[in-house]
């Protein structure tokens, strides 16, 4: 009888053999999912690219934050992270782009997009120094020339205020008493008199927030003038106004306006009123707009000595009005409009 005889040495030889064969393929096997998951990573950073640049900032947001919740030290997911929140204008972008700059201070992206944030936001000597640091990071780059035209830009923001105040004095004659001002409601057809007046007019405006998507402001302005003869019907007007607008796109814009006026003839209340306006501006391009407004007016007329009759008049009413502009040159719009109340 012939029997089979493996030697001890064959025997560890086999079992080398085999352990190397089993290393190898964990190797193979780590590699594959390895790939597969940088993958996966490159296919999740690439769709929240694609919707900061179509301006879907949420969803960017979103699948930036998954990718986050796995590796919280993630550089460019948290850079991209800031610049779809810098572009919503959310607060939080400034966390993010800090903290992306904390994990890599030598990217140039990541400054030019802290000097964009705190550009939009208004803040010109912060939003200067990260643009001074793009350059110097990378003075030939794409990132450098958009740098060095917000520096053009912040430059000529450097002296804006959040307000403004303008006044102005003068004389006028009115042949048909009362004489108001423009911007003010004034009240209408009252004496077929005529005389000399001194005019005086004040507005302030301060700007609230003034941010790339959003802006609001406050403003008061006051009205007077007084008569040469007919003290009796000078107008004393009072405006307070409150406004906002929201880009909602580059083809959108929403705003609103509130604003309450008070008026006196002769020193006695001739009216006061609340009026509210919302407004949707449709941008076409090339200059061309469409403005679809509507005004709420709630108006409290008082009679007095002059105005005996004058508290009929109070109630409320409904305006509608649509607006068209039509750009002629660079320096003139014709508007065309049509109002229905």
């Amino acid at each position: 009888m012939i029997q089979n005889y493996i030697s001890p040495y064959s025997s560890f030889r086999l079992f080398l053999g085999a352990c190397f064969t089993f290393i190898i393929s964990i190797l193979l096997m780590s590699s594959v999912h390895a790939e597969t998951i940088d993958s996966a990573y490159e296919i999740a950073i690439a769709k929240a690219v694609s919707k900061i640049e179509s301006e879907d900032f949420e969803g960017a947001t979103e699948i930036l934050q998954d990718i986050l919740k796995t590796n919280p030290e993630d550089e460019r997911a948290t850079l991209y992270l800031g610049i779809a929140l810098s572009r919503a204008g959310h607060r939080d972008a400034e966390g993010a782009l800090k903290k992306a700059l904390l994990l890599n201070p030598h990217n140039p992206r990541t400054s030019l997009e802290l000097g964009i944030y705190y550009y939009n936001r208004g803040a010109f000597n912060e939003a200067r120094d990260y643009f001074d640091n793009t350059i110097q990071l990378a003075p030939d780059s794409e990132y450098a020339k958009t740098a060095v035209e917000y520096l053009r830009l912040a430059k000529g923001e450097r002296v804006a205020k959040p307000w403004s105040l303008n006044w102005s004095v003068g004389g006028m004659y009115d042949s048909n008493v009362v004489l108001g001002s423009g911007d003010n409601p004034l009240p209408e057809g009252i004496t077929r008199r005529s005389d000399w007046a001194a005019v005086f007019y004040l507005k302030g405006q301060y700007n609230l927030f003034l941010q790339k998507e959003l802006q609001g402001s406050a403003a008061y302005s006051f009205y007077q003038n007084f008569y040469g003869e007919l003290a009796d019907f000078n107008v004393t007007s009072h405006k307070f106004d409150l406004r906002l607008a929201f880009h909602a796109s580059k083809n959108f814009i929403l705003k609103g306006d509130y604003w309450f006026d008070y008026v006196l003839v002769g020193g006695d209340t001739y009216n006061y009123a609340h009026n509210l306006s919302p407004i949707l501006v449709i941008v076409e391009g090339g200059g061309f707009s469409t403005e679809l407004h509507y005004i709420y007016r709630d108006a409290d007329y008082k009679d007095s000595d002059n105005f005996q009759d004058n508290s009929p008049r109070t109630g409320s009413n409904n305006l509608f009005k649509i607006i068209q502009n039509v750009p002629l040159s660079d320096v003139a719009v014709l508007c065309i409009g049509y109002s229905h109340q």
